[in-house]
């Protein structure tokens, strides 16, 4: 019986950390044209464009920007973007490469560059809840479609807290660890 009670209480730590890991069950976002924006606008600046996006996340953090191939921001080590040329950065992926990850809530912001043939002072951007979305911070992010036929990325940003993932699941899985030891001592 007791040795029982020991390998419940082992599976239930087990299905508790499982719960606990990013990404457990949630799949890639896909953002195109016909995914829902949170908002999106022309000729705004980065200033215009947070002060749009505080009242989403207060306070609104840049945890992560790529600007075709410069990473920047605190959790630069943890993503990447790749993008697609043709002949410009036209498509992007996001992927998570370990590490702390954004959340709980996060947003993406995707602007685009000038468009030299019709308007130079002309950007494009589109803000998305990735939380709304089923981004739990580990799945992988497509952007496509964004700017057919005029322009192409500048940069995405990420928006959002970090979330120390593996130093939580550490502290679970020992705390529970803990309690089966204590357990144990008081059976014998």
């Amino acid at each position: 019986m007791n040795k029982a009670k020991i390998l419940v209480m082992a599976l239930l730590a087990a299905f508790i950390m499982a719960a606990m890991v990013p990404g457990a069950g949630a799949g890639p976002v896909y953002i195109d044209l016909s995914t829902a924006t949170v908002a999106s606008g022309e000729e705004t600046s980065q200033a215009e464009i947070d002060m749009i996006i505080l009242p989403l996340i207060a306070p609104a953090v840049e945890l992560y920007r790529d600007e075709i191939g410069v990473e920047m921001g605190m959790l630069a080590g943890s993503y990447e973007t790749t993008y697609t040329y043709m002949p410009e950065p036209e498509n992007a992926v996001i992927s998570y490469t370990g590490g702390t990850i954004i959340g709980p809530v996060a947003y993406l912001l995707a602007k685009d560059g000038a468009v030299p043939d019709t308007n130079p002072d002309t950007h494009a951007w589109y803000l998305y809840n990735l939380t709304n979305l089923g981004w739990t911070g580990t799945e992988e992010i497509t952007i496509t479609g964004l700017w057919p036929d005029q322009g192409s990325f500048s940069h995405v940003t990420l928006y959002g807290t970090p979330v120390p993932i593996p130093a939580a699941v550490w502290l679970l899985g020992s705390g529970l660890l803990g309690l089966i030891g204590v357990g144990r001592r008081m059976k014998k």
